[in-house]
C-alpha cells in the first residue's frame, strides 16, 4: 500500500486497467484485500458457517468464468 500510495487506483481491491498495461496493476495489494475482507467475514460468521457460504458461492458460480465488471 506505502508503495502505491493509499490513493492510487492500483491499491484498490478492483483497479481499474483502463488506458493501463494489465500486469502493471498486478500487485500482492489486491490478494492481501482480499484475504483480510474474508478473514474479517469468517470472524464474524464463524468458521463453519463460512465454509457453507463459500461451498454454495463455489456451487453456484462453477463452469463459469470470473468477471469482477
Amino acid at each position: 500500500m506505502i508503495d502505491y500510495g493509499l490513493t492510487n487506483n492500483y491499491s484498490s481491491l478492483f483497479p481499474s486497467v483502463e488506458n493501463n498495461a494489465p500486469d502493471d496493476a498486478f500487485s500482492e495489494v489486491p490478494y492481501e484485500k482480499g484475504f483480510q475482507l474474508l478473514y474479517h467475514m469468517e470472524s464474524l460468521v464463524g468458521e463453519d458457517n463460512m465454509q457453507t457460504i463459500i461451498r454454495g458461492w463455489i456451487d453456484e458460480y462453477k463452469q463459469q468464468s470470473a468477471n469482477y465488471t
